[in-house]
């Protein structure tokens, strides 16, 4: 996979744009991460690629961060149970090792030939990671105790408040009210189901007893008014949405921005729900969160499980088109970033005939570690 560079002129077999058009055989220039098509341009300027170009494809959700940290160390009997031995795998490690972990899994990424990625960042690590990373990151806000909340730095151009059940009310209205792009994990568990709406069960019981934190009182009424009010919001996961949001979710599809991260959801139980997000033609991305509960980095992977769950259920061409809109489109939404990175890859041979899952199958095939 290789990187279309800014404002020179290429000429290609195929050009995919971010809608998921295709152009045979175009001049085309990228300025400002905008693609320009030309008639005619001297030959002498031209770079001839003979292959396939399109968006490089978003991995909307992850945490490099966690990249080296053994999965076989995590206890996956449960979603807090497994929250709750990362907790003490992460006191165990310095910055160090989370810095040399964000830039291992941004170079696995790269190698599956992904350039553009929502990741989860600790504060500590802002300042350290590339300059030209930080617009794919959101700042990762946990903090639980009232009293701290004038003591957090939001001054960052995209913020995480983890989730609710992480973050003090309080601190998530205060960074709503500054306006600027967000992620949060939103019903991602059984768990945080049961806590959210009953105010019950494992988080508040084992979670809290762990951590030393008291449990706040939600109930379904807070997250309808949050539903209707929020913007600027990236909700990750979705995995237990309670049946009297979805009105909502659909009535807001093209004003959220949704992320699923199916193969990561299911190594605990949990069903994501892309059924219900296409159904009811509801754009979202993908993600594959991180690999303490991922076998690879590779967002592909999660279009291609999708792919092979629903090809009975939908026309393939179509779900297959879907899935690139997934990868590519909607992921840059999903992760407010305006500009958009192209890259080529050679030797696909469905010229003649295109097809968006003969295309998913050769790209994940071609970029395979």
């Amino acid at each position: 996979m290789n990187l279309i560079e800014q404002n020179r002129y290429y000429k290609t077999d195929i050009f995919i744009d971010i809608n998921g058009n295709i152009y045979k055989n175009k001049i085309f220039k990228i300025e400002n991460g905008h693609v320009k098509f030309f008639e005619k341009v001297e030959k002498k300027e031209i770079i001839e690629l003979n292959s396939i170009v399109f968006p490089s494809f978003v991995n909307a959700h992850t945490h490099l961060e966690l990249t080296n940290i053994n999965k076989s160390d995590l206890n996956f009997s449960s979603f807090v149970d497994w929250v709750i031995s990362l907790i003490k795998e992460k006191r165990k490690k310095d910055e160090k090792f989370f810095l040399n972990s964000y830039l291992k899994g941004k170079n696995l990424l790269n190698n599956y030939g992904i350039y553009a990625f929502g990741n989860i960042l600790s504060p500590f690590l802002y300042d350290k990671i590339p300059e030209n990373d930080k617009e794919f990151n959101f700042v990762e806000i946990i903090e639980y105790n009232k009293n701290n909340i004038e003591n957090i730095n939001l001054n960052y151009p995209k913020v995480s408040p983890h989730s609710f059940f992480s973050v003090h009310p309080d601190l998530i209205e205060k960074i709503l009210k500054l306006n600027k792009p967000i992620s949060i994990h939103f019903f991602e568990s059984k768990e945080e189901y049961e806590y959210l709406i009953h105010n019950r069960g494992d988080i508040p019981e084992k979670l809290y007893s762990f951590t030393n934190l008291k449990p706040l009182k939600y109930n379904l009424d807070y997250f309808l008014n949050f539903l209707k009010k929020v913007q600027n919001v990236q909700l990750v996961h979705l995995c237990n949405l309670p049946e009297d949001l979805k009105p909502l979710i659909i009535k807001r599809k093209n004003e959220l921005h949704f992320t699923l991260c199916p193969r990561s959801n299911k190594k605990f139980g949990l069903k994501s729900p892309y059924y219900f997000f296409i159904k009811n033609n509801i754009p979202f991305s993908l993600g594959t969160d991180s690999l303490c509960s991922n076998d690879d980095l590779n967002v592909v992977n999660e279009a291609k499980f999708i792919f092979e769950d629903l090809k009975d259920e939908f026309d393939k061409e179509q779900l297959a088109k879907i899935l690139f809109l997934c990868l590519t489109k909607w992921g840059y939404k999903s992760i407010f970033l305006n500009t958009i990175i192209y890259v080529y890859i050679s030797n696909f041979t469905s010229y003649n005939n295109f097809y968006f899952y003969d295309f998913l199958e050769y790209h994940s095939i071609m970029n395979k570690n």
